[in-house]
């Protein structure tokens, strides 16, 4: 476990001046946060500070980027970049919470020095990390429940490469199996094997010696679990009454999306209009 007494590494911004009272919000996460995700991930030091680059929209590193990608990590040099123009979008609720799930990366990188592991795995333990579940995550988690196909490992990949709602898609399946990892292994599950790795393990020989499962195996047993949470529903309720429950869940959470960041917008607005 990580020591109450370590303190999360020093972030250092690089920002343009109308970035800078963010920067100073961005500075203050919270500690807690960040000590339980390195715990989460068993990172034992902070190690040295992590560089954050609030990139404005019209700047060249904006355009090189997808429109609807919001920030990301440099892996190994552990850079992070933050675009705060962008309208943030499913799995981001804040740019506390985007921050949060890029430092996990770096985090990740840290623990195993440099060795990465499937995009799935990465990504849904930054998922785990970065916050709680709220109305948005029930609702697109209920329709992926009730609308997902099986999907192997290698195809959550892929989906991380393609449009947003593909990208969602991945996201929420990676997070779920993280989570059904935890669920079935223990919470400490993510950080065995990121331990396994750092000692030159390869992913899936560290996953067979933490959990006795191979993927194959992991990815049967989860799917097996989803079936088997689907079959009541029918039983349950009319379709009518399921697929209107669905499209109030997913227009809530859209409501949701719009109003949160609707309410940063005027933040920042706010905090360039002070002296």
């Amino acid at each position: 476990l990580v020591s109450p007494a370590v303190e999360p590494p020093p972030l250092v911004f690089d920002t343009p001046a109308r970035f800078a009272p963010l920067a100073s919000r961005l500075q203050q996460l919270n500690p807690h946060a960040v000590r339980a995700t390195m715990e989460l991930v068993g990172l034992q030091e902070s190690g040295p500070p992590i560089s954050i680059i609030l990139a404005p929209e019209n700047s060249e590193t904006a355009r090189q980027a997808p429109f609807w990608v919001s920030g990301y990590a440099l892996v190994p040099s552990g850079h992070i970049v933050l675009f705060p123009d962008r309208q943030l979008s499913y799995p981001y609720g804040s740019l506390e919470e985007l921050l949060l799930h890029e430092l996990t990366h770096v985090f990740v990188v840290r623990v195993t020095g440099g060795q990465t592991g499937p995009r799935w795995f990465e990504e849904g333990l930054a998922m785990v990390a970065s916050g709680e579940r709220d109305l948005e995550d029930r609702a697109w988690g209920f329709w992926i429940g009730l609308t997902a196909t099986r999907t192997s490992l290698e195809e959550i990949n892929r989906l991380f490469s393609e449009d947003p709602p593909s990208v969602q898609k991945a996201y929420l399946l990676a997070e779920a199996l993280v989570r059904y990892l935890m669920a079935s292994f223990g919470p400490d599950t993510p950080r065995r094997i990121l331990s396994e790795r750092a000692n030159g393990a390869s992913f899936e020989d560290a996953v067979q010696t933490v959990t006795g499962r191979s993927l194959r195996e992991l990815e049967s047993e989860f799917w097996a679990q989803q079936l088997a949470w689907r079959r009541w529903i029918p039983v349950a309720t009319s379709s009518v009454i399921l697929w209107t429950a669905i499209v109030l869940l997913a227009l809530a959470a859209l409501r949701k999306q719009r109003q949160r960041a609707a309410a940063v917008k005027r933040q920042w607005e706010k905090e360039e209009e002070e002296p």
